[in-house]
């Protein structure tokens, strides 16, 4: 695995500002009402980009219902992104379930239960 050049990384970081505000405030469907643009990161050539969202919802058929609407929202998403950014090339978006957040939860839940565990000893 590369390295990501500090390009890639400005034009990632700029992609998940814009797309983070789009489908907070452009997109209407009520499936990504809750979603979040965790990250971006962009191939070397700087043509497709590697979208990470994800809910605070835990259920996986939920998941795929947030994926599906994302790439029915992708044509749309990606026309505004033309008109909102300056690149010579606007990637290709690629939408993918970021799992880290609900992992994250999940031990942040079991560091409680231990607590709380340990403060009925």
């Amino acid at each position: 695995m590369s390295v990501a050049t500090r390009r890639q990384e400005r034009v990632g970081e700029l992609l998940q500002r814009e797309l983070a505000e789009l489908i907070a405030f452009e997109v209407k469907d009520p499936r990504l009402a809750d979603v979040s643009v965790t990250r971006v990161s962009v191939t070397a050539d700087l043509r497709t980009a590697h979208v990470y969202v994800s809910t605070l919802d835990d259920d996986p058929a939920s998941h795929a219902a947030t994926l599906a609407a994302l790439q029915h929202a992708g044509g749309y998403l990606r026309r505004r992104l033309g008109e909102r950014v300056v690149l010579r090339y606007l990637p290709d978006l690629r939408f993918h379930y970021d799992e880290g957040v609900a992992a994250s939860l999940r031990i942040e839940a079991l560091i409680q239960q231990a607590v709380g565990e340990s403060e009925q000893q």
